[in-house]
């Protein structure tokens, strides 16, 4: 905008026609968001628990793994000697454990890095990457994966438990039961609020256009 204040374009009439439709678009979608957060503060728990029940394959959490990775860096001047620092860490995260000081030495002593991720989803490893994501979902059951080759250096994974998919829990999931069904059902809420809002303008379409193709006609009827 302020470039085409610069250059005298705010005054054109292609530019304005174009820049008051832009904001009349953002004033029409801020006022439908300000409506949809309005109508999905007044869900009531118990509309929500409904539709969880008649809807329960909609609300299941994916497999997610808690998880550690080891990186090391390539070794330029010796590419060997970053295979053997990577077995070497290995060995003392799974001697030692991924959290032990002893470890944290080592890595440090080595410049590599040692990372607690937490708690992942297939979809959060894949963000990583897609060799990431493939070594994960192979450890089912807590261990520690070979070294894996990556552009910049070598990593293993080292699972620390499995969590199976499970549908969720009113009882501990009741927010995420929530914001699911608000996904699930926005575009339903979205359609209501534009019928409203056409009719609070009084604009309804009451039957379509017909047009009389009969001969001679052409006209709508």
């Amino acid at each position: 905008y302020l470039d085409a204040v610069d250059q005298g374009l705010d005054r054109e009439p292609n530019f304005v026609d174009r820049w008051q439709l832009n904001e009349q678009a953002k004033r029409a979608s801020s006022a439908l968001e300000k409506r949809l957060e309005q109508r999905t503060d007044t869900l009531s728990e118990n509309e929500v628990l409904e539709y969880f029940e008649a809807n329960q394959s909609k609300f299941v959490l994916p497999q997610r793994f808690d998880i550690s990775y080891i990186f090391v860096p390539y070794n330029e001047a010796d590419p060997f000697q970053s295979q053997l620092e990577i077995e070497g860490l290995k060995d003392t995260a799974v001697r030692e454990g991924f959290h032990s000081p002893a470890l944290a030495e080592q890595c440090a002593a080595e410049g590599a890095i040692c990372v607690n991720a937490g708690w992942m989803g297939p979809r959060d490893a894949a963000r990583i990457g897609p060799k990431f994501q493939r070594t994960m979902l192979a450890l089912d059951d807590p261990g520690v994966s070979e070294p894996v080759k990556s552009e910049s250096g070598l990593y293993v994974v080292a699972v620390h438990a499995v969590e199976e998919r499970k549908t969720m829990d009113p009882a501990v999931d009741m927010a995420a039961i929530r914001q699911r069904h608000i996904k699930l059902e926005q575009p339903r809420i979205v359609t209501t609020i534009r019928e409203e809002i056409l009719e609070e303008y009084d604009f309804r379409i009451v039957a379509p256009l017909a047009v009389d193709t009969t001969a001679g006609g052409g006209s709508p009827s």
